[in-house]
């Protein structure tokens, strides 16, 4: 038994790590683009003059002004309901305003404030938008994620198929985690630096998830309550190449920063 949960936990973490592979030109492509955002002189040169613009700055805020929404509402589609149907939807909306409000609420005075905030600000700088948003007790699970630690993969038609994710935390911030989502606790101990991939694959069944910690498997690959990934993960813009006309560098170019 515990030779098959070794060998899936290398199984799980080596996916993950070919989809991160998969999306190394992306990384570092985002990496130039965050530096004109910084404003990072690269001609700097000691007792050389150098001026350098702050047009990349002062763009990157006003986008991420202007695409922060100050007033929104959530809505569903009801053509063809009854009236019935119609007061459950309502119910249903009422219910996830209620969620992202609390949600946004609770993140104030925060190092990243709310999730809508943080996402818009990613979306700006990475040029990729990553949010999570799923039904959980005791609060609904709304996160953006940093899009730089997500590695997607689309069928041919661009849906989102598959996706690992890969970030470290603290000891304390690793066991939080896996408690709080009642995953199993890994024998060996937790430190710093404590490494976790995750592995989410949508089938015809449902949507599947594994979480391996430091090599160990803490939430083996099963069902979830999904029927599709509770993901949104797309690029926004970029060349449209899909490694059709070019080559499998056409990463670099999905997304693309505002810069």
């Amino acid at each position: 038994m515990t030779t098959n949960l070794h060998n899936a936990a290398q199984l799980i973490g080596s996916r993950v790590d070919q989809l991160q592979g998969l999306w190394r030109t992306r990384h570092d492509a985002v990496k130039r683009w965050y530096k004109l955002i910084r404003l990072e002189n690269d001609l700097a040169q000691d007792g050389m003059e150098s001026v350098i613009g702050n047009d990349p700055r002062s763009s990157y805020n006003l986008a991420t002004w202007l695409l922060t929404p100050k007033t929104w509402s959530i809505s569903s589609l009801k053509a063809g309901l009854s009236d019935e149907q119609v007061q459950a939807a309502n119910a249903v909306e009422q219910m996830v305003q209620r969620e992202v409000t609390l949600s946004m609420r609770l993140r104030r005075g925060g190092l990243h404030g709310s999730y809508l905030s943080r996402a818009v600000r990613l979306f700006v700088a990475t040029g990729w938008l990553c949010i999570i948003a799923a039904p959980t007790k005791p609060r609904w699970t709304i996160n953006a994620w940093h899009p730089m630690t997500v590695f997607p993969d689309y069928a041919p038609d661009g849906t989102l198929v598959e996706l690992g994710r890969k970030y470290t935390l603290t000891a304390s911030q690793a066991r939080t985690t896996i408690f709080r989502e009642g995953w199993i606790l890994p024998t060996r101990p937790l430190i710093n630096n404590t490494i976790f991939r995750q592995l989410w694959i949508d089938t015809p069944e449902g949507t599947l998830m594994a979480v391996v910690v430091n090599g160990e498997l803490v939430r083996p690959m099963g069902p979830t309550p999904f029927r599709r990934m509770p993901i949104f993960c797309q690029p926004a813009g970029g060349l449209p190449d899909d490694g059709t006309i070019i080559d499998d560098k056409w990463r670099a170019d999905a997304g693309q920063a505002i810069v």
